[in-house]
């Protein structure tokens, strides 16, 4: 197990180094680092994508490659390091807990349903459980809760409704 740091560019490059190492992220010109997470070797990575599929690698099967190597035409929205409760936010105002063990089959080159979305809805937010859940909508609505009342759920179910409009990020 080694310190590493992981880096993601603007427009879709990553990669991965240890830490005490760290040179940073040489890009071109019209680029720029996007996250830089500190992490460990044996942490598992997820990429949270647009469409609802979520893909995943351990940080240490990483070197530099663009994130399409990984993820095909899929856009990106997120990216969680590490284990826990995810929350996903849909762009329709849905909101979903679940357990990042329920995606160890993301995997897989194909990668895992992560979230069910109904027609025209998108995952606008990914992360690691919080405290808190904000959610603006573009009417002008807006609501903040604690994460602990969205129930968990399954990996591919639907979740609750968190405000109902069309969600902003």
């Amino acid at each position: 197990k080694e310190e590493m740091v992981f880096y993601y560019s603007h427009i879709g490059y990553l990669k991965t180094e240890l830490l005490k190492k760290d040179n940073g992220f040489e890009l071109s010109e019209n680029d720029f680092v996007a996250k830089r997470i500190e992490c460990s070797s044996l942490d598992d990575i997820y990429f949270i994508c647009e469409s609802g599929m979520v893909f995943a690698k351990k940080i240490h099967d990483i070197e530099r490659c663009h994130i399409n190597s990984i993820i095909g035409k899929e856009k990106i929205v997120d990216i969680i390091i590490g284990e826990g409760l995810f929350i996903f936010g849909t762009k329709k105002g849905f909101v979903k807990k679940s357990k990042s063990a329920d995606y160890a089959g993301a995997f897989r080159n194909s990668g895992v349903i992560g979230i069910k979305l109904k027609e025209d809805d998108a995952v606008i937010f990914a992360s690691l459980e919080k405290e808190f859940i904000s959610l603006f909508s573009k009417e002008g609505k807006c609501i903040k809760f604690e994460s602990s009342l969205v129930p968990i759920v399954g990996r591919a179910s639907q979740g609750v409704v968190g405000i109902k409009g069309e969600v902003i990020k």
